[in-house]
């Protein structure tokens, strides 16, 4: 009697589909024999470093001179204004793109009071490096960061304005503003004069017809 040969996928067979077979040594292919276009889509995306605001350049470059004279390498940093209207967050600080961005809520005259201490709190972030870890957690503001960032004779009256809701009734007052300019821009957007079929529509005949009226030739 002939033997025959075990086989250790002949239990798997009855229940996987080849696809599932095969599944697991695809799964072991490297990137590099993917099409190109899958290897570029699998290439991390990374955010433009962004053009600073000259604003809060000059201030920046201002606070760096006063209180870390040695750390001229602090200039290398792009401080800009966020894109969007923060809720949170006030400012940010990327020490491995050596990026700032600040909230645009403190362009108001009733914020702009408090922009150096929150730049100087930034600053501080960007002279001490990457937070630290301590018991496995991340330690963003440690005891050397509040021993640097007690130098500052505003971070008191800025953390008081942030603490008695000051941040938050001037970010509402922003949401309202940006409500009321969509809201404006809607009731004044100009009619379209050509309609779907590609006739002109019935409001661009009324208008060519007053305008007719107002200035006969």
């Amino acid at each position: 009697m002939a033997r025959t040969r075990y086989n250790p996928f002949s239990s798997l067979k009855h229940w996987l589909t080849p696809f599932q077979l095969i599944l697991p040594f695809k799964a072991q292919q490297s990137s590099a024999s993917l099409p190109p276009r899958i290897r570029e889509c699998r290439a991390p995306r990374r955010k433009a470093p962004g053009v600073d605001a000259p604003e809060l350049k000059s201030l920046w470059v201002e606070i760096r001179r006063e209180y870390f004279p040695e750390r001229t390498e602090i200039d290398r940093f792009t401080v800009l204004w966020s894109t969007r209207t923060q809720k949170n967050v006030l400012a940010s600080c990327n020490s491995h793109r050596e990026r700032v961005q600040v909230a645009v809520t403190f362009k108001r005259e009733d914020c702009s009071q408090y922009l150096p201490a929150l730049l100087y709190h930034e600053m501080c972030h960007a002279v001490l490096g990457v937070a630290g870890k301590r018991n496995g957690r991340r330690v963003i503001h440690g005891r050397d960061f509040y021993t640097l960032e007690a130098r500052h004779p505003g971070i008191a009256a800025l953390n008081l304005w942030i603490r008695s809701g000051g941040w938050r009734s001037a970010v509402q007052k922003d949401r309202a503003r940006e409500r009321r300019e969509v809201r404006l821009s809607q009731i004044t957007k100009p009619e379209r004069t050509i309609s779907r079929r590609g006739g002109e529509s019935r409001s661009s005949a009324v208008a060519a017809s007053s305008a007719r009226d107002r200035f006969p030739k």
